[in-house]
């Protein structure tokens, strides 16, 4: 089974022209097992505005898509590397934004 992350990042800035990146924009985590097999990447994220910017990140995609590290807040200019990792629980293609 192939398994997917999409990269989206909801962000809350002091400014209206607050920009964030994050590299890579998606992880491609190749073939796991169900419940046996795991694997780890790691997102870099980057504020691109002069301004502080302060992040949300979820854990809800069907329990299978966990992060560590969170940078919840990031001052202008400012990066920081989320660590993402997969455990999937059921069989098929899957994806999580």
């Amino acid at each position: 089974m192939t398994w997917i992350l999409s990269v989206a990042i909801f962000m809350c800035g002091f400014a209206a022209e607050a920009q964030i990146s994050a590299s890579p924009s998606f992880i491609d985590f190749g073939d796991l097992t169900v419940n046996q097999g795991w694997r780890q990447n790691s997102v870099w994220v980057r504020n691109n505005s002069n301004q502080p910017v302060n992040l949300y990140i979820s854990n809800s995609c069907f329990g299978s898509f966990y992060s560590y590290n969170n940078c919840y807040s990031m001052q202008a200019y400012g990066s920081c590397t989320i660590q993402v990792e997969f455990r999937p629980r059921r069989e098929g293609y899957d994806s999580c934004n």
